[in-house]
Formats: structure tokens, sequence, C-alpha cells
């Protein structure tokens, strides 16, 4: 986000308009409410997931190449595939951005040395941040930027089910011959998944991971 359109604010009436009208800001986000928010979900693909788990580094595919998470639940409609969670534990500092934050580059808070986590909420409630309960925010989701660091592993899960072997009594005719080949695949090729996992988590249990600095 362009540094002209943003500022530490404690109220409202210290927000700065963007382009579309829309009020928009950053301050640090309360102390009350940093608990809760420093523990960050990540919905992946597998084979995303390996990835990241080998690279320790995370990113999106978004112009700024920032990661998304989410707090208290994971979000499918933040992520590109739904078959892993990752739980990360984040120990930087945090910051509350009000508005909408995307397409406009990186943002600043100033009064926070970096790294920060970008907690994105559409709005604050009438109370303001500082006075509300959780369960009076609409809170959207957690963004990282380049650069940004202090982010540990707590786990990694397939969230999927494992399908049943599949069982059969007497004979398989023809036509079902495809369907018994194929659930037997998926029986194995889900315990292969696990394995793969269940190592990876293993190795990088506590290790920090960043997300990689933007090229040049």
């Amino acid at each position: 986000m362009r540094h002209d359109l943003i500022q530490t604010a404690s109220t409202k009436a210290g927000a700065v308009e963007s382009e579309t009208g829309r009020r928009i800001y950053c301050k640090p986000l309360p102390g009350h409410l940093q608990s809760c928010f420093s523990r960050l979900l990540h919905l992946t693909t597998f084979h995303s997931a390996v990835r990241i788990l080998r690279s320790r580094t995370i990113f999106g595919l978004d112009t700024e190449r920032h990661a998304n998470f989410s707090v208290g639940w994971p979000r499918p409609d933040l992520a590109r595939g739904d078959e892993v969670l990752l739980v990360f534990e984040f120990r930087g500092q945090h910051a509350a951005f009000v508005g909408v934050p995307f397409g406009q580059g990186v943002p600043s808070c100033p009064g926070l040395d970096a790294p920060v986590a970008f907690h994105v909420f559409p709005e604050e409630p009438n109370t303001g941040l500082e006075r509300a309960a959780v369960s009076e925010i609409r809170y959207w989701q957690t963004i990282l930027y380049p650069g940004t660091h202090q982010l540990f592993l707590s786990d990694a899960r397939l969230l999927h089910p494992r399908p049943d072997h599949p069982r059969h009594a007497g004979i398989i005719w023809p036509w079902q011959t495809r369907r018994f080949l194929d659930q037997i695949d998926d029986h194995h090729q889900y315990g292969k998944r696990l394995r793969v996992l269940d190592r990876l988590r293993a190795r990088a249990m506590g290790t920090e991971f960043r997300v990689p600095s933007a090229p040049r």
C-alpha cells in the first residue's frame, strides 16, 4: 500500500481516504488481542505443503507475493487447496489494518518494527479495537509481506480422512475393476502422503519460516 494512503491512527477520525474514498489506516493491534492473533492458519495443497516444509518459506501468487493466513479457523476461501492445514506461531509484532490492502504495495505501521503481521479488518467496531471483545470484531485475514520472519511451525496435518481399504467378497465383475483398483490406489496414496507429511513435520517443528523478499 502506498505510504501516502496509510498512517497510524488512534481513531477513525485520523484515517486517510484512499482513491476509492474508503478510509484505510494501520495501527498497532491492542495488547489484549495479540495472543489469539499469534496463531496463524494456512490451508494449502499437499504438494505446496511439501514445498513449504522443505524450503521453510511461504508466499502467495498475488502481486505483492505476500502469504495469506487466517486466525481462529481454517479459511478455504483464502486457499488454493484444502488438503493440508499448516499451523504457525508468529512471534513478531502485530498491526491492525483497517480497510482493503490489496494491489497497492506493502504497508507500513509507524511505531512498529519489522517483522509485522498485518491483521485485516473491514472496519473497526464502534467501541474501537482497544475496547472490543474478539466476538465483536469483523476480521478478514492476516497478511505477511515479503521479508517477514519470526514464523514458527507448530503443526501440519492432512485434513481429509483416510479412504477405507476396499473389500469384496466373491467375484469382481469387469465393470467394477477400475473403481476397485482406484480405491486401492487412493488408500495407498493417502498412506504415502501421511508418511511424507509426518516426516517433514517432525523435521520442521519449532523451526523458523519466512516470506521470501520480493525480487528486485
